[in-house]
């Protein structure tokens, strides 16, 4: 009896001390169901999530705040022609300095907005909503245009210069940019105090761009060579270089409005002396209607007319009229939606514009 009771004793004391061992090895709740569960938790999102490949965005269709119902930039657009500037018209080539500004004021009125002969070659206008892009253009670089006088030292144009009538409007009218082309020949870069690279610094700081019209003012249709052209070509592009280094024209006008049959590849391209030029666009010396739409099918950038403004006689067909005709035929005026990457179009001239890297927008589509 006496054994069997120290077997027990025995027994119940080697029980004893193994619970005690082991709780003080394993910690309280090591494996308990909820631990276990936090423990074994992946730590990363599912795969179901992680390895979903992107959601494809939906195109959206283009979408204009403004109302297009008046816009339309297939339509046309005014190129103007200025030549000397005077007090008083006396020949039918001169434009006086205050009917200038009353042509300014005109434009302004009746909302158009200029732009650069470059930027309608290019279709890269940045007019605003409603309004109308429109080209001033200024031949042969004449005095009258822009002249320059020292005040204190610094070049300013003179009270009585397009230029000068211009920069004023602009400042009155902020809304109203100072773009314009001027084309440019060897023997004449305006008045004649500055240096010739400062004239054209100036000119250019204004926002105002260069073109090309030859060296000489050569009449091209008399030119017997393909150097020569590039000689008159490519001569004045070079010339402009040296005095604006990099600076690249983009446009010509054509000497008293006669042009080469032989040779006009070369008017458009060519290299004189190690100079590579290239004339994108080639304006006629005058015509008597509005170019076309930078995307109109129709458009050919080599033959891009002019709309003269009167001097002295009055004409046919003059920027005044067409002023007045756009008043009475709004359709066929080019009218802008505020984006350059968009073009709004009427649905009958779906068929009639070119495809480009831009978006066409057709009314009523």
């Amino acid at each position: 009896m006496k054994k069997n009771v120290v077997i027990g004793i025995i027994f119940v004391v080697i029980i004893a001390v193994s619970v005690k061992f082991y709780y003080s090895h394993v910690p309280v709740g090591e494996f308990s169901e909820e631990k276990t569960l936090v423990k074994n938790e992946p730590k990363s999102e599912p795969d179901v999530v992680k390895n979903e490949p992107a959601e494809e965005i939906p195109e959206v269709p283009v979408k204009l705040s403004q109302d297009v119902s008046i816009c339309n930039e297939n339509g046309r657009i005014m190129v103007l022609l200025y030549h000397k500037f005077a007090d008083s018209q006396t020949d039918d080539w001169t434009r006086s300095f205050s009917n200038f500004r009353k042509d300014l004021e005109l434009l302004y009125e009746k909302n158009y907005y200029p732009v650069n002969m470059s930027e309608y070659i290019e279709g890269k206008m940045d007019v605003p909503y409603g309004k109308t892009p429109v080209v001033l253009t200024f031949d042969d670089g004449t005095a009258g245009q822009l002249s320059f006088e020292r005040v204190d030292g610094v070049l300013v144009p003179k009270e009585k210069t397009a230029v000068a009538i211009y920069q004023k409007f602009h400042e009155e009218h902020p809304d109203f940019p100072m773009k314009g082309t001027f084309y440019l020949t060897g023997t004449s870069f305006f008045g004649s105090t500055g240096k010739m690279g400062e004239r054209l610094e100036y000119l250019v700081s204004l926002g105002f761009e260069i073109g090309n019209q030859t060296m000489n003012h050569m009449p091209l249709q008399n030119v017997e060579s393909a150097d020569k052209v590039m000689e008159e070509v490519g001569g004045l592009a070079k010339l402009i270089d040296s005095y604006l280094p990099g600076y690249k024209i983009t446009s010509f006008s054509i000497p008293g409005g006669s042009m080469t049959k032989n040779f006009a590849n070369y008017v458009y391209e060519g290299t004189y002396e190690g100079y590579h030029y290239e004339n994108k666009g080639v304006v006629l010396l005058f015509g008597s209607s509005p170019a076309r739409s930078p995307i109109d099918k129709e458009l050919n950038l080599k033959r891009i007319p002019r709309i003269r403004v009167a001097g002295k006689s009055k004409l046919d067909k003059d920027f005044e009229y067409w002023v007045k005709y756009f008043e009475e035929h709004p359709e066929e005026r080019y009218v802008s939606d505020g984006d350059m990457n968009t073009f709004v179009i009427n649905e009958s001239d779906e068929t009639l514009v070119t495809e480009g890297d831009y978006t066409i927008v057709v009314k009523g589509a």
